[in-house]
């Protein structure tokens, strides 16, 4: 095996391979004779079949196969030997020539190629021990957890059809119809056939459910809302909407207290089980925010101390 290196610039490299030609016809040979224990042709005995005959049935095939394996067995040896880790499979070129490649296939010469590839950099480890990290750490008060609870029972004490009459009031659940608009052209998103909205509860635009307190079942909207500057949708924030909404059923919140019998209905004991239970979801949802915290430090301090 002769290997010459033709390009060596930053991550790049360039290799000219040749492979003698004995090589594959070693491997060949052997190749053979594994198929000479295996093979079954009429006519032959199991494990008699001449060498010549397997040759000449498959002896093509099998030196296609033999090259595939010499020269991937060849790229990854001279990668070893050079000491270097392609950071993506080598690209192999080889001849287009067909009189070439008979000639290789049948054993008369040389199989020569070219290896392309990129090497992966030397990485120079940080001190780790300099690395500060801060951790924060939140505790959930009686403010937050009332707060959480009470969403909790507006969630899950269901909600009742008021019917033909129905008129929407704060903390009604609304189904909605509605195309927004902006300079008078419909946007992405901003249509639905059938959007359920609980006024008050802030899901939607600021702005826009307040305008639907007074509407009738069935009646119908022209809602103006400004989207927030800092909206997540980078072609919609800041700019100025108008959305024809239609009210198509007007559920108001069934009646009830927050008490233990309304507790069982989640599948707890009591109101202080549910507060428990409300609880240790809050802690744990602060507890992977905190993760999240530590973890982006971590990655910033291993980007900025890891040059390459």
């Amino acid at each position: 095996m002769q290997v010459t290196e033709t390009l060596n610039e930053g991550l790049k490299r360039k290799l000219s391979v040749t492979i003698p030609a004995a090589d594959p016809v070693t491997r060949l040979d052997a190749k053979l004779r594994e198929l000479k224990g295996r093979a079954n042709i009429k006519g032959f005995r199991p494990g008699k079949v001449p060498t010549s005959y397997l040759k000449k049935v498959y002896g093509r095939s099998a030196m296609s196969e033999v090259m595939t394996d010499a020269i991937n067995a060849t790229v990854s040896e001279t990668l070893d030997k050079r000491e270097e880790r392609a950071a993506a499979q080598p690209k192999v070129d080889l001849p287009e020539d067909q009189a070439v490649i008979n000639e290789v296939l049948d054993g008369n010469a040389d199989s020569a190629f070219v290896v392309e590839y990129e090497v992966l950099p030397p990485v120079e480890l940080m001190d780790l021990k300099g690395v500060k990290l801060d951790k924060p750490v939140v505790e959930v008060t009686d403010e937050e957890l009332d707060a959480e609870v009470n969403r909790v029972f507006a969630q899950n004490r269901g909600y009742t059809d008021k019917g033909d009459e129905g008129v929407v009031e704060n903390g009604d659940r609304s189904g909605l119809s509605f195309v927004g608009k902006i300079d008078g052209k419909p946007f992405d998103g901003g249509t639905s056939d059938h959007a359920h909205l609980t006024v008050g509860s802030g899901e939607f635009i600021p702005g826009f459910e307040e305008q639907l307190i007074g509407v009738k079942k069935g009646g119908s909207k022209e809602v103006k809302v400004t989207f927030p500057a800092d909206y997540r949708g980078e072609e919609l924030a800041g700019k100025d909407a108008v959305f024809d909404v239609t009210v198509l059923h007007v559920d108001g919140p069934n009646t009830g207290e927050l008490d233990d019998e309304f507790a069982k209905r989640l599948g707890v004991e009591d109101v202080a089980a549910l507060r428990n239970a409300v609880k240790e979801q809050m802690e744990a949802a602060l507890v992977s925010m905190s993760r999240q915290h530590v973890k982006r430090q971590i990655l910033d301090a291993l980007d900025d101390g890891h040059k390459f």
